[in-house]
């Protein structure tokens, strides 16, 4: 089985490495992430947040002490926040219209925290092979259902010799498509206490699009870190939040980290669709930032360390960008466009409240923009982050050695049948291949195994022919 964990873990930095580390980087990649083998497809920029310095002549207006380049970038920056609160406030949707300055602010908070996170992390996303691009980004897709991996076998067998190469070709374009892996956590002893529900939920294997708005509304709690030392959060009874030991100090990169699930979730469960470029960043911050959480997760997990969390209230973020502070003042953004959480446009909401309610907007949001680029990169990229995001989350909240994760059914087929070099006959009336879609579905959900004898079986009543490869 696969490591989930293949990214791995991202290095403690102290201030003074990290910085060494981030002017490296920075002199060899810029401040623009890019995805791995799609170079010249996705490229995802980032703006460095602007230093006390830069903050004390920008407020005094004070342009001549910054280079040109500098004043020109954080102009365009500016503009493409006034730009996005201006549709936020021309959306008809009315959970948009009272809480634009808190999906603002998130978006703010991921962005801000690329920069310290593609320092440490990594994007390790495995994608298909170009050579069979064409079939994925057309019919196919990376939604893959029985059918489409029966059109997948189909289209490999024709296209390679070997059945080795078929199948490692089709591994790379199912292995990190999160509608081909289902998972869950072999026992949820922390969550199972304070919130039973999700910890039944996430025990449970599940195909992971259908548990990404669990792993969503779970990643505020992982960044209670810097809610704690920010006062981020309160106690619903009014008493003060009790922490039995204070957060690691450990990174640069720590409380950026820390704020991003709050504000990816906070994104997705608005209701608020993001254009990709924007999206994108959300997700990939969200990524990195779980892979950062679950390095310091055994320092501190505030399951263990905060006494009653499940009475805890969580603050919306609240904007610290000075550039959005100032769109914000220009446009006279009164109270009514602060409301703050979604689902109750209050800037205060029970831990609980968040799990139970931005849960399923998140998930429906999130699949329904994986569904609209369900023919094109960006899709498997969104998908990819989601699935990833989701095993950190649950490492971090129950310990790495309690995730686990399997492949449905519908890609087992697909790898069994490559390796044994076989694939249908094209020519095979879609009536019956419909059936023997029904059928690989009918295995999945009665959670039967299944095997090659059974697919000769299968095939040989449906009177389906097999080609051997080469």
């Amino acid at each position: 089985m696969p490591d989930w964990t293949a990214p791995f873990h991202t290095p403690k930095m102290e201030t003074d490495e990290f910085a060494k580390q981030k002017a490296k980087y920075v002199a060899e990649k810029g401040y623009t992430i890019t995805v791995p083998s799609l170079e010249d497809i996705i490229h995802i920029g980032t703006v460095e947040p602007m230093s006390d310095f830069e903050k004390d002549a920008w407020k005094r207006k004070e342009f001549n002490k910054l280079s040109d380049e500098r004043v020109a970038e954080l102009r365009k920056d500016k503009q493409k926040k006034r730009d996005r609160y201006k549709a936020m406030l021309s959306s008809p949707t009315p959970s948009i219209l009272k809480n634009a300055g808190a999906i603002l602010t998130s978006l703010d908070d991921c962005q801000d925290a690329l920069t310290t996170l593609s320092v440490v992390g990594k994007l390790a996303i495995h994608f298909a092979p170009r050579i069979i691009g064409k079939a994925l980004l057309g019919p196919i897709g990376w939604i893959m259902t029985a059918a489409d991996c029966i059109n997948l076998v189909m289209t490999l067998g024709r296209l390679f010799t070997a059945p080795m190469m078929g199948k490692r070709a089709g591994d790379l374009a199912t292995g990190d498509n999160p509608f081909s892996k289902k998972a869950s956590v072999k026992r949820a002893a922390r969550l199972s206490k304070p919130f039973p529900t999700k910890g039944n939920l996430i025990e449970v294997a599940q195909t992971t699009d259908q548990i990404f708005g669990v792993g969503l509304c779970l990643g505020p709690i992982v960044g209670f870190v810097e809610d704690v030392v920010t006062g981020g959060i309160r106690s619903a009874l009014g008493q003060p939040v009790s922490v039995n030991y204070a957060p690691p100090h450990t990174s640069p990169a720590l409380y950026p980290a820390s704020r991003v699930p709050k504000a990816a979730l906070l994104v997705l469960a608005s209701g608020y669709q993001p254009d990709d470029e924007t999206l994108n960043q959300v997700m990939v911050a969200n990524y990195l930032a779980q892979q950062e959480l679950a390095s310091n997760s055994e320092g501190w997990n505030a399951l263990d360390a905060v006494q009653d969390i499940n009475k805890c209230q969580v603050a919306s973020p609240t904007t610290k960008n000075l550039l959005s502070q100032e769109v914000l003042e220009e446009e006279g953004a009164g109270p009514e466009y602060f409301g703050g959480w979604p689902h109750s446009n209050k800037p205060w909401a029970p831990i609980t409240d968040i799990m139970d309610e931005l849960a399923s907007p998140a998930k429906s949001s999130l699949r329904s923009m994986m569904e609209y680029h369900a023919h094109d990169w960006n899709g498997f990229l969104l998908g990819s982050l989601a699935t990833g995001s989701h095993f950190y989350t649950m490492g971090s909240l129950e310990g790495e050695d309690q995730v686990r994760y399997d492949y449905t059914v519908q890609s087992k087929f697909k790898t069994i049948i490559l390796g044994a070099g076989l694939y249908p006959d094209p020519v095979t009336p879609k009536s019956k291949l419909d059936l023997l879609a029904r059928c690989i579905e009918d295995y999945e959900q009665s959670g039967h195994r299944l095997s090659l004898i059974t697919i000769l079986d299968v095939c040989d009543s449906l009177e389906i022919k097999l080609l051997k490869m080469g």
